[in-house]
């Protein structure tokens, strides 16, 4: 087992067929489950808390952790720039930014920490507070060349969501074009 995310720097020696049996991309997370990596960032805070005895309590609803996906989704145009999602309607994959898990951890951190100074149990108006001040500050170009990049090194369409596979086409038709993506 091996992971990686940036297969275009292994020696291509370890990458040829044989030395792996399944390649597997990780494509950033969906609404739902970026949904999930908030309970579960919530309870690793749980777990945490019990170790060093520091109190961590929240009181968030059912509805808000699944409105917490669509929430933290945002879109990237070459005019605008990265702008919060409007409708809920699927996107294509080209357009859409959602944050990663990394991200949602330092939203729920500096949620705590507010809830903390005000004395509170963590609620969905600190989570809400925070996550409209937060900017993304990476460098969405990049990630999408990494998302390109599992793609590519990927060695089954089964482990490609129906969503990706324009995507990867493009990418399959640049490189028989020009001899490479990137």
């Amino acid at each position: 087992v091996a992971a990686s995310n940036r297969p275009d720097l292994i020696d291509p020696a370890m990458l040829r067929e044989g030395r792996f049996d399944e390649k597997v991309p990780f494509f950033p997370p969906e609404d739902n489950e970026r949904s999930e990596i908030l309970l579960a960032i919530l309870h690793k805070m749980e777990v945490q808390s019990q170790e060093s005895r520091i109190p961590f309590t929240w009181e968030l609803s059912d509805g808000f952790i699944e409105e917490f996906g669509w929430m933290t989704h945002r879109h990237s145009k070459k005019d605008e720039g990265i702008t919060r999602c409007s409708s809920r309607q699927l996107h294509s994959p080209e357009t859409d930014v959602g944050f990663n898990g990394n991200e949602i951890e330092v939203i729920v951190g500096r949620a705590h920490a507010l809830a903390s100074r005000e004395n509170s149990t963590l609620r969905e108006s600190h989570i809400i507070k925070i996550e409209k001040e937060f900017i993304l500050s990476r460098d969405i170009s990049e990630s999408e060349k990494l998302t390109d990049l599992a793609m590519r090194h990927c060695n089954s369409k089964r482990f490609i969501p129906e969503k990706w596979r324009k995507r990867l086409g493009t990418i399959q038709e640049r490189i028989q074009t020009i001899g490479h993506y990137l």
